[in-house]
């Protein structure tokens, strides 16, 4: 049976209240990665499973291959204040 949920790449470091609001949806799978994760290993978890619909990001870098591998990908978020670790053109 297919699924409308949408997969969203959530760093663990986020904080508990707002990891807690995306664990509670019925239209949201939480997919956890450490805030320290590789870039080899942040791009095998973009492709692994189908789709990823969304990603938020704490330190970890967001470009053109990693947005090339985010199949389905609809928005990109960033913890904190500013964006210098998305490469916006690339968006």
């Amino acid at each position: 049976m297919p699924s409308n949920r949408k997969r969203v790449v959530v760093p663990t470091s986020m904080g508990a209240g707002g990891y807690g609001v995306l664990k509670t949806r019925d239209d949201v799978e939480v997919v956890p990665f450490s805030g320290t994760i590789s870039s080899p290993d942040f791009n095998a978890l973009l492709t692994a499973d189908g789709e990823v619909n969304g990603a938020i990001l704490g330190l970890t870098r967001f470009g053109d291959t990693e947005a090339k591998n985010a199949n389905g990908l609809r928005v990109v978020s960033r913890i904190g204040a500013g964006y210098d670790t998305v490469d916006v053109p690339a968006l």
